[in-house]
């Protein structure tokens, strides 16, 4: 099952998504349980008890606007899908600090709302296969072996003869040197940015001229001289390909 909030002050458009996604879901016998919201007061409040798996949010919305609220719910839940529907084409950038997976123009036509359904549809799939499917990273620390998500690191840092495993609410460290690091770590998510710091670039929010910002813990992490081109070149990939 699908869990998908909308969320627009415009009940017409509500009704609208409402009504799109009802006859999707029929036509392709997905199973799906929608909740609607007016606000995003209203959507905050249901997703405090729903973990949905995706978002059709409107932007300018009166209370807290579409970003503000977007940006909450990926604080809570790192792999929601968010769409952002607007009539505005000035929130491209801010939304995709949010990580939103999409940006639709209003107005809506049945034929792009499918498309974009579908779309979004197929990235919960992916998400939830690569979570069932991870691979773990193995931490010798002194207590014994610890395997943690690759999702759940932040970065990777380099201490004198050690290395600190950084999660959001947790710090691991064991001894070894970024060359043996780099030969464990099996996933395409990391890239080294600095001699004493390897990133997991899905945790990348903003992008400052010598230093990436990393959300969910607002840490800055230096870009080194030797290490710019290659991190702005994977950060640029990683966009288009979204």
């Amino acid at each position: 099952m699908y869990l998908v909030g909308i969320c627009d002050d415009e009940l017409v458009q509500v009704n609208v998504i409402q009504e799109y996604i009802q006859d999707i879901c029929d036509e392709k016998e997905i199973d799906v349980k929608l909740f609607l919201a007016s606000s995003g007061e209203e959507l905050l409040k249901i997703a405090n008890t729903q973990q949905l798996d995706i978002v059709f949010l409107d932007i300018e919305m009166d209370g807290i606007d579409g970003l503000e609220t977007g940006k909450m719910i990926r604080d809570q839940f790192e792999d929601v899908v968010i769409v952002f529907i607007t009539g505005f084409k000035d929130y491209a950038l801010e939304s995709y600090t949010i990580k939103a997976f999409n940006y639709i123009m209003k107005p809506l036509t049945r034929e792009k709302f499918t498309k974009n359904f579908i779309e979004a549809k197929k990235r919960v799939d992916d998400i939830r296969f690569i979570n069932e499917n991870e691979k773990n990273f193995i931490v010798k620390h002194k207590d014994g072996m610890l395997s943690l998500r690759y999702s759940d690191i932040f970065y990777f840092e380099k201490d004198s003869k050690n290395i600190n495993v950084i999660c959001q609410s947790d710090i691991f460290t064991y001894r070894s040197t970024i060359k043996e690091l780099k030969s464990m770590i099996e996933s395409d998510d990391f890239i080294q940015c600095h001699q004493g710091y390897i990133i997991n670039m899905n945790k990348i929010t903003n992008r400052k001229e010598n230093a990436l910002v990393l959300g969910g813990i607002e840490t800055i992490i230096p870009i080194g001289k030797t290490y710019r081109r290659p991190v702005i070149d994977a950060i640029e990939k990683r966009l288009l390909m979204r």
